[in-house]
């Protein structure tokens, strides 16, 4: 497929030209805040950098509380324990819902239970707010993401559905034709991913998320080499998206590489993805961590050694990210690099930071970490500790929950392969 000319990435002009909020919800907002609102939500829908444009907006009208909402939602995406934290003091602001319509406290009573860590809770509420305002675009990508924490594949239905249901409201937008694309793949549907993904790109030519629909399926349909060059023709664009996005749609195109057997080419990816902390944070954002992580993990897995690599990452693994894992997906990351690294102190840490979730008396704990998440996470640990046999006993009778602890079908990929790799050597000790 050929481009059309270049257009801004965020959803502000041309298809994507359409407010991805209510208009009730702004009833009311100076022009300042409506302004801030909306191009949040635009750039929200697509992961753009604009959406820190926020902060600056909250700082001006602090008592806003469309502004506090959305700078808690903000805050939640960042999957860490000091996000969360600000997050919960920014919801327990707007308990009542004062200020806010009937939207904005349907969006606040989702926000609570998600800040919580009740993803499945906060889901089903996303899923009726959405129901009952299918203007609200902007909700599309919030129930992606919690499909994204509570583990993709397996609510790949849930998310197609919704993004069905909004198809007659926004039939042509680039950014629910990218989040289509995406629930396509995620049930197996790859010619109607791939063919819809090309639909958004054609909308927006600049559509970084439609790009990673395009990866997955290059890697799940077994087309390495066009999918392989596709990215990296694509990749010019990724200048316009949000960091994070950019170093996860690189992440693939690495695993691109590993699929046609080029470790090195992959390896030289990882050089230019090692984290550092943003301006003011001592920490790299979660999502960079993971991605460098998983691809060292799985660079490893596949023979090449990653020296000086855990050594490196081991800052950004402060007591309050091990403390507070937040989803079993985080925690084999940080478990896989804790072991390699030999931090014994912080991976006891980890490691008793995810008994205490499973042990935690709600549904959701139940769900993610009590029925394997923490299990998982110890067998990860001692696989990346070279303790197989452990690693087995941990692993092996829990394949059928590594898809539940959060993380795209493509993520979870790495745990498959730990657990083959573990085979593997149970077959050299025989």
């Amino acid at each position: 497929m050929s481009d059309p000319p270049p257009q801004p990435a965020t959803t502000d002009s041309g298809a994507g030209d359409v407010p991805a909020l209510p208009e009730g919800f702004l009833a009311g907002a100076s022009a300042a805040s409506r302004r801030a609102c909306l191009r949040f939500a635009a750039e929200l829908l697509c992961f753009g950098p604009g959406v820190e444009d926020l902060g600056p907006a909250l700082a001006a009208e602090p008592e806003e509380p469309r502004l506090q909402l959305l700078m808690a939602l903000l805050n939640l995406y960042g999957l860490d324990p000091g996000c969360q934290l600000l997050a919960g003091q920014l919801l327990d602001g707007l308990q009542g819902g004062g200020g806010l319509d009937a939207f904005g406290r349907g969006l606040l009573e989702a926000l609570i239970p998600w800040q919580a860590g009740a993803h499945g809770l906060a889901l089903q509420r996303l899923e009726a707010l959405s129901a009952a305002h299918p203007e609200a675009l902007l909700l599309l990508k919030l129930i992606e993401w919690l499909c994204f924490c509570r583990g993709q594949e397996l609510h790949g239905p849930r998310l197609l559905d919704r993004a069905l249901q909004l198809e007659g409201p926004f039939p042509l937008h680039p950014d629910r034709l990218a989040i289509h694309s995406f629930a396509l793949e995620l049930c197996g549907r790859l010619g109607e991913a791939r063919d819809l993904a090309e639909a958004a790109i054609a909308q927006r030519s600049a559509n970084a998320w439609a790009d990673h629909t395009l990866a997955h399926w290059a890697l799940r349909s077994g087309r390495f080499q066009e999918g392989l060059e596709q990215q990296q023709h694509r990749s010019p664009t990724w200048a316009a998206t949000s960091v994070g996005l950019r170093v996860h749609n690189l992440w693939h195109l690495a695993l691109l590489h590993m699929a046609l057997g080029d470790q090195a080419a992959a390896a030289g990816v990882l050089d230019g993805l090692i984290p550092s902390a943003p301006e003011g944070e001592t920490t790299a954002p979660t999502g960079e961590l993971i991605d460098v992580i998983a691809l060292g993990w799985r660079l490893e897995l596949a023979g090449a050694p990653q020296d000086g690599l855990w050594e490196r990452l081991m800052p950004h693994l402060p007591p309050p990210r091990l403390d507070e894992p937040l989803l079993p997906f985080l925690a084999v990351h940080y478990a896989w690099a804790l072991a390699r690294a030999d931090q014994q102190a912080g991976l006891q840490h980890l490691l008793t930071a995810c008994d205490r979730a499973a042990a935690a008396p709600d549904p959701e704990a139940h769900w993610s970490w009590a029925r394997g998440g923490a299990a998982i996470v110890r067998g990860v640990a001692a696989a990346g500790a070279g303790q197989w046999s452990a690693a087995a006993s941990l692993l092996l009778p829990r394949q059928d929950r590594l898809g539940c602890g959060g993380g795209s079908d493509a993520q979870v990929q790495v745990l498959h392969q730990t657990v083959a790799a573990i085979e593997r050597h149970a077959c050299l000790l025989q």
